[in-house]
């Protein structure tokens, strides 16, 4: 039997953000793309193993990548923050930068909130793809070594 495994990466655009460029310092337009890693079989895609999202700054031209939990995360914050009350403020640990760069790197990751930089995530246990294709492939490893192990008990046992 032939299993044909394989990855496919998708591309998405998203809608342009304007942000601070890490690299050039400016607040400009950055186009946002989201590239999805798939695994396949049969050239069905099966599930996801690598998500990011890449911002490109639209005068300089460099590219900085954020995981999809971290855009997720940031733009669900956004929205809960525009649907607090007015007078209420959010109570975010402040932690002020060390360099513009910092700060325009904490900007560009959506950390800042009310103008202070939020140092913790909003969820306690992080999964990343590289994590869990591990985690497949030692699984893998182990489901072949027991298909060895039993083949030899087979043919050891036929023999005598």
């Amino acid at each position: 039997m032939i299993f044909l495994f394989g990855a496919k990466t998708a591309q998405k655009q998203l809608p342009p953000e304007r942000k601070v460029c890490p690299n050039c310092l400016s607040v400009t337009e950055h186009a946002v793309t989201e590239h999805d890693t798939r695994l396949t079989l049969y050239f069905i895609p099966l599930i996801s193993l690598k998500r990011e999202i890449i911002y490109t700054c639209s005068q300089c031209g460099d590219s900085h990548i954020v995981s999809y939990d971290e855009y997720q995360a940031a733009h669900a914050e956004t929205e809960a923050i525009g649907q607090k009350e007015g007078g209420k403020e959010s109570a975010a640990s402040g932690k002020q930068p060390k360099s513009a760069r910092d700060k325009a790197r904490a900007i560009l990751e959506g950390r800042v909130v009310n103008g202070e930089i939020k140092t913790s995530l909003p969820f306690s246990a992080k999964f990343s793809s590289d994590r869990i294709l591990k985690w497949m492939w030692i699984a893998f490893a182990a489901i072949l070594l027991a298909a060895a192990i039993l083949l030899i008990l087979l043919f050891s046992v036929l023999s005598h």
